[in-house]
């Protein structure tokens, strides 16, 4: 496996994919690595997944998200806002009408004008850009897109220019390859090698994120001789951090055994590439 440590949104990283239609602006970063599917597919459920057998959903597929009232209250009062809001429920009760509002309706429409939106699982782009598969651009118009992280304790709420907006409609090749991909959320025990040997007391540390499977064919030829790519950030503890967290500040090619375990799999369709600085901000 490598362990990379992460880079600023504005340097390149050594790890970068490309498609049959152009560059894939995605990245390992904290929260988010990629895995060969050859071995992503050992395990059933990836496996089902990635061959579609049976009924494998995507996140969030046939429902949306609704804007909570406690999402728009860190922002100051906005005239500008307060008539999109007045629209989008208007907009929305007249394709109500003959219809009896539930209490949950009526409860929304009131409190934040009914505005939903499809969820969706974030990874990270590597293009400053929000990349947005098929599945997740029903509500997508051409102009610039809202999109919320839950919780709502803080301001979580992230425009973005319509510029900024990429989706397979348009050819984008990011959004193919997320048409297409599957993620898993993992954990991952690990003891560590060292001359291709386990040796009684070699290091050992856990980690957890998501993964992203990445078809054999496309995997960057600099790393072929390794089928796992994570985020330093990514390791949680390690069996030397005696005194403090201390990840790897240079880019690491280990040879370990461990048990990687997916408690869930996300179906292709599932996740948005959103840049890491507008994950993080606070």
């Amino acid at each position: 496996m490598a362990l990379l440590p992460d880079r600023p949104g504005n340097e390149e990283h050594p790890f970068k994919l490309t498609g049959p239609d152009g560059p894939i602006a995605l990245r390992p970063h904290d929260g988010c690595g990629f895995i060969k599917a050859s071995l992503a597919k050992l395990m059933p459920a990836v496996r089902r997944a990635s061959e579609q057998e049976g009924p494998v959903a995507a996140f969030g597929e046939g429902r949306k998200s609704s804007l909570p009232v406690s999402a728009l209250h860190h922002y100051p009062p906005s005239a500008q806002v307060a008539d999109e809001a007045r629209a989008k429920a208007e907009a929305w009760l007249e394709s109500r009408e003959g219809h009896e509002l539930t209490p949950e309706e009526l409860f929304r429409i009131v409190t934040a004008a009914n505005i939903n939106g499809p969820g969706a699982v974030a990874v990270p782009s590597a293009d400053g850009c929000l990349h947005v598969p098929t599945l997740k651009s029903a509500t997508l118009s051409g102009g610039g897109v809202l999109i919320g992280r839950s919780p709502y304790d803080k301001p979580n709420l992230r425009p973005f220019a319509a510029q900024q907006v990429k989706s397979a409609a348009v050819g984008d090749p990011t959004a193919a390859f997320l048409d297409q991909c599957v993620t898993i959320q993992y954990s991952f025990n690990v003891a560590q090698k060292s001359n291709k040997e386990l040796a009684a007391g070699a290091p050992t540390f856990f980690a957890k994120g998501l993964l992203i499977v990445v078809p054999d064919e496309i995997w960057p030829t600099e790393f072929a001789e390794r089928g796992l790519v994570m985020s330093a950030e990514d390791v949680k503890c390690h069996s030397s951090w005696t005194k403090g967290k201390d990840r790897v500040q240079a880019d690491a090619q280990l040879d370990c055994v461990g048990i990687l375990q997916a408690p869930e799999v996300f179906a292709a369709g599932s996740v948005v590439a959103v840049p890491p600085g507008e994950q993080k901000k606070a």
